[in-house]
């Protein structure tokens, strides 16, 4: 036992690497091996914050000269949201407590490239924050609500 929790310790120490990558291998297993319920409450505590970052977003950006941080905090927390949808929908979890309508999976290859869109388009607004360009913000936000509210209107019961 000893040796083998040495071996372990030795390797997270000398191969960061290594721990990285099998970090990431054991997320992506997690992902899919979801079940169905865990798959809806983590979807619905994504949304959840989904829109809680977004209306902090449109406050911040409200603001005259905007103030960077304040608009590029909840950038990146949309970003990390829209990258943890990702996984979370797996095969039949429309049963349930769930908004998510079974067009989903019947059309799931336009699902999926909604959510890759999802990502880039959040990217597209931390970027601009980044960058500075309150312009450029309000430009790239207003893309993601457009897909946000595609999605919705495709995807989503609206009970």
């Amino acid at each position: 036992m000893h040796c083998e929790s040495y071996l372990a310790r030795m390797l997270i120490l000398r191969f960061p690497l290594f721990t990285f990558a099998l970090l990431l291998l054991s997320m992506s297993i997690g992902a899919e091996e979801m079940g169905i319920e865990e798959a809806i409450e983590l979807r619905q505590a994504t949304f959840k914050s989904l829109k809680a970052e977004v209306k902090n977003l449109k406050e911040a950006m409200g603001d005259e000269p905007a103030d960077s941080a304040a608009v590029r905090e909840p950038a990146e927390k949309i970003v990390a949201n829209a990258k943890r949808l990702v996984g979370a929908f797996p095969e039949g979890s429309y049963e349930g407590d769930t908004r998510a309508k079974e067009k989903i999976w019947k059309k799931w290859d336009d699902f999926e490239k909604r959510q890759q869109k999802l990502i880039a388009d959040a990217e597209q607004v931390l970027a601009a924050s980044n960058a500075g360009s309150q312009d450029d913000v309000k430009k790239s936000f207003k893309i993601l609500a457009k897909n946000c509210k595609g999605c919705h209107m495709r995807y989503r019961q609206a009970f």
